[in-house]
């Protein structure tokens, strides 16, 4: 994908998921869905306006990061397994 968030954007979406983790008590009504909001929206920010919908919609499923990562609360904790493609895969090789 050509046209990326810029590193600004990346790291207040980070810091946007890493406080929607461990949000403080005592926030007044309607900042919790204000933030959530906002994070929903930049999620879709490509910052070009001639990207495919097909870009559009791999940006929101999953957004770069300035290379630091997700927080470890949204990293994947599950056991790794095979990718459906890398099953077709070894599935081809054995046929």
């Amino acid at each position: 994908m050509p046209h990326l968030k810029d590193q600004r954007t990346a790291r207040l979406i980070n810091a946007i998921a890493e406080f929607q983790n461990n949000p403080p008590r005592e926030l007044p009504d309607g900042v919790m869905e204000a933030i959530t909001s906002l994070g929903g929206d930049l999620q879709g920010y490509a910052g070009n306006p001639d990207a495919s919908p097909g870009q559009r919609e791999a940006m929101k499923m999953a957004p770069p990061t300035e290379g630091t990562g997700n927080p470890f609360p949204q990293a994947a904790t599950g056991i790794d397994s095979p990718s459906p493609g890398q099953i077709e895969a070894m599935n081809a090789q054995r046929s």
